[in-house]
């Protein structure tokens, strides 16, 4: 279904990098280019990704629905690591890091969530799948907003 497929390009469009090792930073807007080129290419392989035709806000969700569901995220969550990988060599941005880093902390409870639905999913425990897919959903939200109001296009956009 694609509305699956949109939230979890959603989910996964704010990918991170991690802390400056010292070496010169990129201009904020050099970074955010650079980024949006990375989360780019990132939506792409997400296009490619065959989409579960479930709802995944739907609490009757059967075992063989949750187990396609949590396939189809485990493999959104490795696409968003590889794109995480390349964000990582850009370090932080020379202007507004801490922006960044609230990006990073909103993406990174997101991925907590993705990862305890993707448990329930296999559990079969619809219940709890729905409760922890709602808060992926809205950290990554939180996430996509942080980074739309620093100046990401792509990476802040499903």
């Amino acid at each position: 279904m694609r509305k699956l497929a949109a939230v979890v390009i959603a989910l996964v469009a704010v990918a991170g990098c991690s802390d400056d090792s010292g070496e010169p930073r990129l201009s904020k807007d050099r970074w955010i280019e650079q980024a949006d080129e990375i989360c780019e290419q990132e939506k792409s392989e997400q296009g490619e990704l065959d989409v579960p035709d479930a709802d995944p806000f739907d609490e009757t969700l059967t075992s063989a629905q949750l187990t396609q569901i949590a396939d189809y995220l485990r493999a959104s969550l490795e696409i968003q690591d590889r794109a995480t990988g390349r964000l990582d060599t850009l370090g932080l941005p020379d202007d507004d890091a801490d922006d960044i880093e609230d990006v990073l902390e909103y993406r990174e409870d997101g991925k907590r969530a993705v990862e305890a639905s993707i448990d329930a999913a296999r559990a079969a425990d619809a219940e709890q799948f729905s409760v922890n897919y709602r808060e992926a959903v809205t950290e990554y939200g939180k996430a996509s907003e942080s980074a739309r109001k620093f100046g990401l296009r792509e990476c802040g956009q499903p």
